[in-house]
């Protein structure tokens, strides 16, 4: 029961941070406005928060090679 519980939640997590990590630019505009309006500072947060998302996908990916023979 557990091992089903852990896959569904980091399949979840991995899920919503490959699309977090695709729509990136549209959420630093609504997230940070002040730091969106300088094209500088905006392009260091993107890479920064698609740097950062790329944790919750590797994590997902590792527990899916864990244990690969699990049903859901």
């Amino acid at each position: 029961f557990l091992r089903d519980t852990l896959l569904v939640f980091f399949v979840g997590m991995g899920i919503i941070a490959a699309v977090l990590f695709l729509f990136v630019p549209v959420l630093v505009g609504l997230v940070a406005p002040g730091i969106a309006a300088d094209p500088a500072s905006r392009e260091g947060l993107i890479m920064l928060v698609r740097i950062l998302l790329l944790q919750p996908i590797f994590s997902s990916l590792q527990f899916l090679c864990r244990f690969p023979l699990l049903s859901i």
